[in-house]
């Protein structure tokens, strides 16, 4: 078994003091925050996008101290409606994009939560009742979040990530084992699994 961490445990290290507490700690493996509700204090995620040797001196150093990428983490919620899911979006594409790059199999980000038609924020729903909430999660789920999967997961595997992993949390439309089931069922297309 190889231990590991997410960086923003250590965020007020810098990347050195990070890699080298690590190190003495016997921490194998680190799964780097990229942005979204990180400050993402050990990644600059758009330098690493454009540059190739800005990409290998990060390995070379996890490699110098015997550590490799776990998975890059973007949590976030890139379903908010308006400029702020915009964002989330793009961190989150960013990052997918990065960990094909790197050749990082993992990214762990939320599942996001939409608005319900019409509202400015997101509305996370936590009840069936009164009746109004049921047609909320009706368009939460059919008109945007089962739509956003299917153009992420072919997005990830047309860049060669393999795994999108979900945190399970609160204000997300997936927050439990039974709606991350029921996002997996949902899923399918054409007889084949799409997410």
């Amino acid at each position: 078994m190889k231990i590991g961490m997410i960086t923003d445990s250590l965020g007020a290290f810098s990347f050195d003091e990070l890699l080298g507490t690590a190190a003495e700690l016997g921490i194998e493996r680190l799964e780097f925050a990229a942005g979204n509700w990180s400050q993402a204090p050990h990644l600059a995620l758009d330098r690493m996008l454009d540059s190739a040797p800005a990409r290998h001196e990060f390995l070379a150093k996890l490699g110098d101290h015997g550590i490799s990428i776990s998975a890059l983490n973007c949590s976030g919620n890139p379903l908010h409606p308006g400029a702020i899911g915009a964002r989330h979006r793009d961190v989150t594409l960013g990052t997918i994009a990065l960990a094909g790059l790197m050749e990082v199999e993992r990214v762990v980000m939320m599942s996001g939560c939409p608005g319900g038609p019409g509202d400015m924020n997101a509305n996370w729903v936590t009840t069936s009742w009164p009746p109004e909430t049921q047609a909320i999660l009706r368009y939460q789920w059919e008109d945007v979040l089962i739509p956003y999967w299917r153009e992420l997961v072919a997005y990830a595997q047309g860049v060669g990530v393999r795994k999108l992993c979900l945190e399970l949390h609160g204000h997300q439309n997936v927050y439990s084992v039974g709606t991350f089931f029921r996002q997996r069922r949902r899923g399918w297309r054409d007889g084949r699994r799409q997410f």
